[in-house]
């Protein structure tokens, strides 16, 4: 006969037993979900990478004025409209800004028509950035009656330049180390008069025009895999526990 302690302790084993088993299977269950979740991550990782790069752009870029706009349309001198994609107010103008996301070897000048990108052994043509700079700022001139306007194309982190920058050209880490602090500048009513009628005319831009004048490469593909995993976690943990 089995007495009452032999009893509790082939009890207390076959709970043990339990335990362990339903342990592993949810270790395994939450594993193999995290896994897919991981994958997911990584292959969107360039586009996750990308989104944080342009979080930091755009906290610089408001850092550097004490107001900004970004991605704005602007009446012309055409009466048509131009794309401003970041318009800042300084102590002593309004800037236009326009980044220039070409790492790799950059050959440029000023009145060159084509600038040249040297990446990965290979070399691509954009057009001059600074022409159509000047159409901007010159627009923005005739909506400005008093101030003055400028004009900086700001090459992101990665973009070298072995024959020199031309002038308005900076890179984004100059950008970054000519910040000031603007709580003991004064700024001129008058600019700022004219910076409020400047936002009283802008329109905003769509997502899809934002990003095909930013050249933006899609991930399309990427996208739709990482999505398959992520659904894919959600249905694997969903059929184990509900």
């Amino acid at each position: 006969m089995i007495n009452n302690k032999a009893r509790l302790k082939i009890k207390y084993m076959n709970s043990q037993l339990t335990f362990t088993e339903i342990t592993f299977d949810t270790v395994m269950i939450w594993g193999i979900a995290v896994l897919l979740v991981v994958i997911a991550v990584m292959l969107q990782w360039p586009v996750i990478r990308k989104i944080l790069s342009e979080q930091k752009l755009i906290r610089v870029i408001n850092r550097f004025g004490r107001e900004s706009m970004h991605d704005i349309m602007l009446p012309d001198s055409l009466e048509g409209s131009t794309y401003i994609e970041h318009l800042v107010l300084t102590e002593d103008a309004i800037v236009v800004l326009y980044l220039k996301r070409y790492p790799g070897v950059i050959f440029a000048g000023e009145q060159i028509d084509e600038w040249t990108q040297v990446l990965n052994n290979h070399s691509y043509r954009f057009p001059n950035p600074l022409r159509q700079l000047d159409m901007d700022v010159m627009a923005i001139n005739n909506l400005v009656a008093n101030g003055e306007v400028k004009g900086l194309v700001v090459f992101t982190d990665g973009s070298v330049f072995p024959k020199g920058k031309p002038d308005n050209v900076i890179l984004f880490s100059e950008l970054e180390t000519s910040q000031k602090d603007f709580k003991a500048e004064e700024l001129s009513p008058l600019l700022h008069a004219e910076w409020k009628k400047l936002q009283e005319q802008t329109e905003p831009c769509s997502k899809e025009f934002i990003a095909s004048m930013r050249d933006d490469s899609s991930q399309q593909d990427h996208g739709i895999l990482a999505g398959i995993f992520i659904i894919a976690a959600i249905v694997w943990t969903a059929w184990h526990f509900i």
